[in-house]
């Protein structure tokens, strides 16, 4: 399972003040080459939109004066990433992450970011756990903001802010891997195994149509209406779309342990230890019904598309499971 509010160039229009109205009359004088300002290049371009920006390349590293000691810099931590080649500009100490991280939090809590940008707090949970062998998790949220075409980090291929933030806890989790290899004798033993997978989620509309209520309640538009949900999944959803929107509305969180099996060459999906199956199949046969049956699970869920318009074959499936006490549900 997707933060830091800032932007990679700060955007500034012209009008906002006369200190950079009077760069930008010195940067047009100057042909429009970089001017000089304390060492540092200031250069100004023009937006899709037509709003003027400007860009700062600094001649030299500066750090921020802080009253915390001993909790890195973003200085040293964007250089950190430079060298590991994720390009941002204004990353949170991972150090000062980490700290607030452990004072703030049991070795099982789950780490809510909604700002997470380079996911700075990511990168301190997965190194926390791996100091004291605990077992916290993280949620970092956000929003796929535009890296600036002229950026740095534009050029390095990232489009968007998430895209950084989601390689970054990709190679951070490479490395541990490697070390893991590496160092077999480190991480046997009594000592478990981290959990070092994690998940992307975009947020999308419902994989399926909605009813509406409000239509006129008269037969032809009733009958539309009906003829629109024949088919109410979107064709283009993938069983994974289907099975993490159903996996929410059945009230099992997106952390929910999830493994694919394989029934009489029917992919089902086990939910939670086997506590619910759900098979998005389009050809059920009444082999994988039996299968899953015998799995004693909760609940089971299936396509109602997944019949063909079978409904000796539905009746069938809904008995078997009433004799198992298992609920059964088709979407």
């Amino acid at each position: 399972m997707i933060v830091s509010s800032f932007k990679l160039i700060e955007p500034c229009k012209v009008y906002s003040g006369w200190a950079n109205v009077n760069k930008l009359k010195e940067y047009i004088k100057n042909d429009c080459n970089p001017i000089n300002e304390n060492g540092d290049k200031i250069s100004f371009y023009l937006s899709e939109n037509g709003v003027i920006y400007y860009k700062k390349k600094r001649a030299k590293a500066r750090n921020i004066v802080s009253v915390l000691k001993n909790f890195g810099t973003t200085e040293k931590m964007r250089s950190e990433l430079e060298q590991n080649g994720i390009i941002f500009q204004y990353p949170k100490p991972k150090e000062l992450l980490s700290y607030l991280v452990k004072i703030g939090s049991s070795s099982s809590d789950i780490i809510l970011d909604f700002f997470s940008g380079s996911a700075t707090a990511a990168h301190a949970v997965i190194d926390l756990n791996k100091q004291d062998n605990s077992n916290r998790k993280f949620i970092m949220v956000q929003l796929p903001e535009p890296c600036v075409p002229e950026s740095e980090a534009f050029r390095a291929g990232y489009k968007t802010i998430a895209d950084i933030g989601k390689e970054r806890i990709r190679r951070v989790i490479k490395k541990l891997n490697e070390e893991q290899e590496q160092k077999k004798d480190l991480f046997s033993g009594d000592k478990p195994k981290l959990d070092l997978g994690f998940k992307v989620f975009k947020l999308e509309p419902s994989n399926f149509k909605l009813w509406n209520d409000q239509v006129a309640k008269d037969k032809d538009a009733i009958k539309n209406q009906l003829e629109m949900f024949v088919e109410h999944i979107n064709p283009k959803s993938s069983q994974e779309d289907i099975l993490y929107e159903l996996l929410l509305k059945s009230g099992f969180p997106l952390t929910t342990k999830i493994e694919k099996l394989t029934m009489t060459d029917k992919a089902v999906f086990s939910i939670d230890e086997g506590a619910m199956l759900i098979c998005l199949e389009k050809d059920l046969t009444p082999e994988v019904i039996k299968a899953m049956a015998e799995k004693k699970p909760v609940r089971v869920i299936c396509l109602d598309e997944g019949f063909h318009g079978n409904d000796q074959l539905k009746t069938n499936a809904a008995q078997i499971m009433k004799t198992k006490d298992i609920t059964f549900r088709t979407v």
